[in-house]
């Protein structure tokens, strides 16, 4: 089975094809996301035509929207303006011929680890994803759960300190401090100790919304991507001692935390999205 994966960001799209459980090759290209709503199409089009061929079965894309899986229907994409009401899965079958799969990016990361991944042992697994935003996908006994609205796993909106966990769990933390998370993480691989106590900080928040997913979903495993993830190191500890504090000691005591280790695990989920679909 040859299937094409598509992971689309507000800035780029990578594109690959997962054949007989592998990944065969990856494309990325940038894009210009202020494009109009059909050159934003023509752009994802070009890259699908330089991988597509006869031995295709499906294409899966990961979006960073909520979704309409059962339509295919995008209702709006961060980053992409002229993204509102897209009815992707319909415009790419009509192209190509073959089943298309929507669904939300945290979600084909999520998917990936669990075939390629970190969660290739597990059968209940969470991945986040602390980027510029936060993100989540949920597997439950094998299966994708996205929820009526592909929604589900949106954990980054839920109420803390009076705000919510993205502005505490993400890259918009640094700019509390006038920093992005370059210069941070490049301040504290140098030693830099003010860089490393806002990482500290940053663990201490992160733990919070891992005990918050632990305590609803009981997942056997949680799996961090994103940039934020980069810099696992620094923030471990405290976010470990802050997980603790939150949860029952059976609950911490079985839940494993990895760090993602492949960056075009979203693309693999995606090209999964068919398989579990039809399982």
């Amino acid at each position: 089975m040859s299937v094409i994966g598509i992971d689309l960001g507000g800035t780029k799209i990578k594109v690959g094809v997962v054949s007989n459980n592998k990944l065969c090759k990856v494309i990325s290209k940038k894009i210009n996301s202020k494009a109009s709503k059909n050159n934003v199409i023509k752009q994802i089009m070009d890259v699908i035509d330089i991988v597509f061929t006869k031995d295709i079965e499906a294409i899966g894309v990961g979006v960073p929207a909520i979704v309409d899986v059962d339509k295919g229907i995008v209702f709006e994409v961060n980053n992409i303006a002229s993204w509102k009401n897209v009815k992707l899965k319909k415009i790419l079958e009509k192209k190509y011929k073959v089943p298309v799969i929507i669904n939300n990016d945290a979600n084909c990361f999520a998917l990936g680890e669990k075939y390629l991944g970190c969660g290739m042992n597990f059968d209940n697994v969470v991945g986040l994803t602390l980027g510029t935003g936060v993100g989540a996908g949920i597997i439950i006994n094998k299966k994708l759960y996205s929820g009526k609205n592909c929604g589900a796993g949106e954990f980054g909106e839920v109420l803390y300190n009076c705000k919510n966990y993205e502005v505490f769990c993400s890259g918009q933390l640094y700019s509390k401090y006038n920093l992005d998370g370059k210069t941070l993480s490049n301040g504290a691989r140098k030693g830099n100790k003010k860089f490393k106590k806002i990482f500290n900080e940053q663990g201490y928040h992160i733990g919070k919304l891992l005990a918050t997913i632990a305590n609803s979903v009981d997942p056997e495993i949680i799996i961090l991507g994103g940039s934020v993830s980069n810099d696992f190191k620094f923030f471990k500890k405290s976010m470990m001692k802050s997980l603790k504090e939150s949860t029952y000691a059976r609950t911490y005591s079985c839940l494993k935390i990895k760090k993602s280790n492949n960056p075009d695990i979203a693309v693999i989920g995606a090209a999964f999205l068919y398989k579990d679909s039809i399982l």
